[in-house]
């Protein structure tokens, strides 16, 4: 179909080299995760960053924690990962007070912003079960790192689409949210 291209001759088989080189990793298979039945119920957190440029506010970090059942999205920003705890008690506070309902399962990454002794035995108190990912998959985490994902591109888009300085990467952030 391409004139002057040189016939390619194929070997029997393919070589060990390329089959390991172009063997993607498996995919996860998604119909025996469990699913939240009400809001509330499971309720899935990271955080991103640190961003190249902190935001009016200083920030170079942001934290989501997406229901499962209705994929609302609530968007915090940290000037330090440290903060997660303290950005927690206040999104705990508000999610309850306006749905009516209860947290009851906060699933995470192995991050150490929430392996940590004052988000556990504060999750231990008030009922909720406290899950994190196997270190080093966040495929276990994966609504929380598509979102995260997610958020950033569409960041990157509204600032580049108008022009505007990376400082205001906060403000985007909040406005794709």
């Amino acid at each position: 179909m391409v004139i002057g291209l040189p016939q390619v001759k194929f070997l029997e088989g393919v070589c060990l080299g390329c089959e390991v080189g172009k063997h993607l990793e498996e995919k996860y298979d998604k119909g025996k995760s469990w699913k939240a039945t009400t809001i509330l119920e499971l309720v899935h957190s990271d955080v991103a960053g640190p961003f190249p440029v902190p935001s009016f506010g200083k920030a170079r970090y942001v934290l989501t924690f997406i229901d499962d059942f209705s994929r609302y999205t609530w968007v915090f920003f940290l000037i330090h990962k440290s903060e997660v705890f303290d950005k927690f008690i206040i999104f705990k506070a508000q999610a309850e007070k306006q749905s009516g309902k209860a947290i009851k399962i906060l699933q995470t990454d192995n991050g150490r912003e929430y392996v940590n002794s004052r988000l556990i035995d504060f999750c231990t108190h008030e009922g909720i079960d406290l899950q994190h990912s196997v270190a080093y998959m966040p495929q276990q985490n994966g609504i929380a790192e598509r979102k995260n994902q997610t958020l950033k591109e569409m960041t990157t888009c509204m600032l580049q689409h108008k022009s505007l300085d990376q400082v205001f990467w906060a403000e985007a952030m909040c406005c794709a949210n």
